[in-house]
């Protein structure tokens, strides 16, 4: 599989270096401060892509964006990794409210595409939802809605930005839709529901989605995280 850009959250990694290694460029964005960090967010480019770099910016700790060129203009990726479900509402709010301004910033003369760990159980799509989230979800009969949920932050997020959960939209098995599996699960376990989650999403504005021919999650290649690539 040739990765040009790797998208990374909860790296732990403290302060913002970029540096190479082995010809890879790593670009990490995370806290100045001397307490630990819980988040962390970056880019890992590949030899071959780093000519490509057009700049970058490192927001936060639990934000920030890469500009490549690409045909006909600048493609820009922002990594992201949300609070769970188990943080204060208010706090979850106003990260989501953060990154829609930071995605507004980021915008230049070609897509946006937001990809990370938004800890968000899309559960289905509910009526009134299509052009926000796709049919293709991941069902776990264990999570119940709630209004003040990572999920209807996201669906807000979408409102926002014009956009739509981009993954949601292409038809896979199960093995290609979750993106996480629980502490103590083998990642080649037997999907059920409860030991798997799909929790990392693409968003892409609406207008873009005829440049995306597919998304999905790969249980091979799990980089000693919890997490799965979603390609």
């Amino acid at each position: 599989m040739d990765i040009a850009v790797l998208c990374l959250q909860e790296t732990h990694c403290k302060g913002s270096p970029v540096f190479d290694v082995e010809g890879f460029c790593v670009i990490l964005s995370g806290k100045e401060e001397d307490a630990r960090e819980y988040a962390g967010v970056g880019f890992i480019v590949a030899p071959w892509a780093k000519q490509a770099i057009k700049g970058y910016m490192q927001q936060s700790s639990r934000m920030a964006s890469l500009r490549i060129r690409v045909a006909g203009g600048v493609l820009t990726l922002i990594t992201t990794y949300a609070w769970t479900n188990v943080h204060e509402y208010d706090t979850r709010r106003d990260y989501y409210t953060d990154l829609a301004v930071f995605a507004d910033k980021c915008r230049s003369h070609g897509p946006t595409i937001i990809l990370g760990d938004f800890n968000a159980r899309l559960l289905e799509q509910y009526a009134g939802e299509e052009d926000v989230i796709g049919e293709h979800v991941f069902r776990n009969p264990f999570s119940a809605w709630s209004p003040t949920s990572n999920r209807e932050l996201l669906v807000e997020l979408c409102h926002t930005l014009d956009a739509c959960v981009a993954n949601t939209y292409f038809k896979h098995a199960d093995e290609h839709t979750v993106t996480y599996h629980d502490i103590g699960i083998e990642p080649s376990s037997a999907i059920v529901s409860g030991n798997f989650e799909q929790l990392d999403h693409i968003i892409v504005a609406k207008n873009w989605m005829r440049c995306i021919y597919d998304i999905w999650s790969s249980r091979d290649h799990h980089l000693q995280s919890h997490h799965f690539i979603k390609v």
